[in-house]
């Protein structure tokens, strides 16, 4: 993936083109089956090799340099839904680690991903504009990623400085809400 993963991989230019303009030969090209697979896998076989420390440093260098693009790509795919419960297994895989940079660093990319999951999934470049531009000021992802926010973004908003209590915004009813049940687990709404 690190071969293959890039900024505009699909050359789209625009970062207002939606993901449903893109068509199936145009997709393969860009992304081969091979690099689908291993953009919507790689989670579950580094699992799979057990405990490493040497793949844990391995999965975070790749995520603190491919993280934009990988998303960039899943969003293109239309798997950003996968990609979310790949984040949430390594967050749980990388417990089993002593790296707290790690776990700070996952737990930013599950906040991240969250919060501009509808952005990312309509239109997969915001993930360099919007995405990063409305992250808060001194989250992690903003801050190793800040350089990826277009040259043309010259007057940045004020946005918060960390994280607020909302983990995503549910969409998708066409009326008010009036009650919610949560799982036993309190994992799912």
């Amino acid at each position: 993936m690190s071969q293959t993963l890039q900024k505009d991989i699909c050359g789209m230019h625009a970062p207002s083109t939606q993901a449903s303009d893109v068509n199936c030969p145009c997709l393969q090209e860009y992304l081969p089956p091979e690099v689908q697979y291993a953009c919507l896998y790689w989670v579950q076989h580094l699992q799979q090799s057990g405990p490493q420390a040497s793949l844990n440093v391995e999965a975070y260098q790749f995520l603190r340099a491919y993280l934009l693009h990988w998303l960039e790509a899943l969003g293109w795919m239309g798997k950003i839904s996968e990609g979310i419960q790949a984040i949430l297994a390594l967050e749980a895989h990388v417990w089993d680690t002593e790296s707290s940079d790690w776990h700070v660093f996952i737990h930013n990319i599950t906040r991240f991903v969250l919060y501009n999951r509808s952005a990312i999934e309509q239109a997969p470049l915001q993930v360099y504009c919007s995405a990063l531009v409305f992250a808060p000021e001194n989250s992690i992802i903003r801050r190793t990623f800040e350089q990826c926010i277009p040259d043309w973004i010259t007057l940045k908003p004020k946005v918060q400085r960390n994280w607020n209590a909302a983990l995503q915004t549910l969409e998708g009813h066409t009326g008010g809400v009036t009650s919610v049940a949560f799982s036993p687990d309190g994992r799912q709404v």
